[in-house]
């Protein structure tokens, strides 16, 4: 066994018919995989094998061969004889600039081979990288291999998975509402060579959006990089893709120049005319909205959801009863609750949703939920799956128990039994603590509001349609799920 991961092991084994020696990468999907997607993931797993058998190129394994057994997929790869390049660097420390400049021009080479087939590595790292006897970087393990298209930045097959912290882009985490692509493998590969420079992993790309301030440039840690090659490091580590190099050879003639060299002319491409019309509507386009700057916009989102929910329920049960103050009331009502039911949500998405992500800072977050994460994760982070949904369990008895006994006194109360609608709280919950994911806010809506509102009902003696009130409910529920989808193409 030469390396396990959790999308698969590396054993070293032997070809009996080459008596060569090979790389056999064993694909592990997660347990309890339905069979249905067991079988599709085996079959992607195929057919990303036959793509990446087409690579040929000096600085990366080939692909020779792919079969099953036992239940098992598995490719097997050329056997890289050599030391890792995070091995080289915690037994050496801090490695000469000369040496890993001539790295990344050989990891350039190898990424500009994936990039114009559309593939993108999305794992780039140190212990990704064999250098071997003969001073060779070879790029290995695509175990979270896309196949990227630019029509449809989704489109990704295998395992999907965030990459190590300390390399992957802000596109991994989807900090910015964006997909990783070309890009992402430069950031990733610039995060290395920061990290061989100085011999310490740079500063997470979520803890960067937390806090700007917690990145500093190699020379500030005592790297002694020319001053050229750490700016071309920097740029490929800019948070914001399209500040960063356009591709792989553009970085590579960058550092090319910043060793004194003159870089050569880019190769022709037979699509040139489509690419360059590509890279012109790119530059065209309005640099995306960085997630911790637009925290306000999903807010408003979140709350015009609660509003909407709410119209929906009083206009279908209670029209005859309605006027327009409690119209006008209800609706600032539910904006309200739904901006703290979003405030919420987004903290368990912080803090729940990403467990691969680092704590927070407590203090400097440039969201309003960030100084709460790093106590919600401490006691998350502990927690199993099962246990974790069983809190869930708790939090809806709590929940039900809540609706019981505070129902009767919160009625009493004109003001809050007149104009707020507390079931308008759940709806942009789920939408925050989702990541905004399709169709949890609908179904999160309906079944609340209608088990909340059958027992408060049951609770203060008021005979309710509980069949009317999920229809009502269920339509409030799609007309949120039609707000929420609309919203999610304009906040891209």
């Amino acid at each position: 066994l030469l390396r396990q991961g959790g999308m698969g092991s590396v054993y070293r084994a032997w070809d009996l018919t080459l008596n060569i020696p090979v790389a056999l990468k064993e694909m592990l999907p997660e347990p309890g995989l339905q069979p249905q997607k067991l079988t599709a993931m085996r079959d992607q797993f195929q057919r990303e094998a036959q793509v990446l058998a087409g690579l040929h190129h000096p600085n990366l394994p080939r692909v020779t061969d792919f079969f099953q057994w036992e239940g098992n997929a598995y490719l097997v790869m050329d056997f890289v004889e050599g030391e890792s390049l995070d091995e080289m660097i915690a037994r050496q420390g801090p490695l000469p600039d000369s040496s890993v400049v001539e790295w990344a021009m050989q990891l350039l080479d190898a990424l500009t081979a994936c990039h114009e087939r559309r593939i993108v590595h999305r794992d780039v790292k140190p212990h990704n990288i064999i250098i071997r006897t003969d001073g060779r970087a070879v790029l290995v393990d695509f175990g979270l291999v896309k196949m990227w298209d630019p029509r449809n930045p989704q489109t990704q097959h295998i395992v999907r998975g965030m990459g190590t912290q300390d390399y992957a882009s802000p596109e991994h985490f989807s900090l910015g509402g964006q997909h990783t692509e070309p890009r992402s493998d430069l950031y990733s590969l610039g995060a290395t060579l920061y990290h061989a420079l100085t011999g310490h992993a740079p500063s997470s790309a979520f803890d960067r959006w937390a806090n700007a301030a917690c990145f500093v440039p190699p020379s500030a840690l005592g790297a002694r990089v020319r001053p050229p090659v750490e700016a071309a490091i920097v740029r490929a580590m800019a948070m914001d893709p399209a500040q960063r190099f356009a591709s792989s050879w553009e970085m590579r003639a960058a550092l090319l120049a910043a060793t004194g060299q003159v870089a050569p002319q880019p190769p022709p491409r037979v699509a040139a005319p489509v690419q360059a019309a590509r890279a012109k509507r790119e530059a065209a386009r309005p640099a995306p909205k960085v997630r911790s700057a637009r925290w306000g916009l999903e807010m408003a989102v979140g709350a015009l959801l609660a509003a909407a929910g709410m119209l929906v329920i009083q206009v279908v049960l209670f029209a005859r009863a309605m006027s327009l103050d409690l119209y006008v009331g209800r609706t600032i009502g539910a904006l309200v609750v739904g901006a703290v039911g979003w405030f919420v949500g987004d903290l368990i998405f912080e803090a729940l949703a990403r467990p691969q992500l680092a704590a927070a800072p407590a203090e400097g977050g440039s969201r309003p939920t960030q100084r709460l994460v790093a106590f919600t994760r401490r006691v998350a982070r502990g927690l199993t799956t099962w246990q974790q949904i069983l809190l869930l369990m708790g939090l809806l008895v709590v929940a039900a128990a809540l609706v019981w006994v505070l129902g009767p006194p919160l009625a009493r109360i004109w003001l809050v039994s007149r104009y707020v609608s507390f079931y308008a709280l759940i709806g942009p919950l789920a939408y925050a603590a989702s990541g905004r994911k399709p169709w949890r806010t609908a179904v999160a809506h309906t079944l609340v509001t209608t088990v909340g509102g059958a027992l408060l009902g049951v609770r203060l003696g008021l005979g309710q349609n509980v069949l009317a009130l999920f229809l009502a409910a269920a339509l409030g529920g799609l007309v949120m799920e039609g707000i929420a989808f609309v919203a999610e193409r304009w906040l891209k």
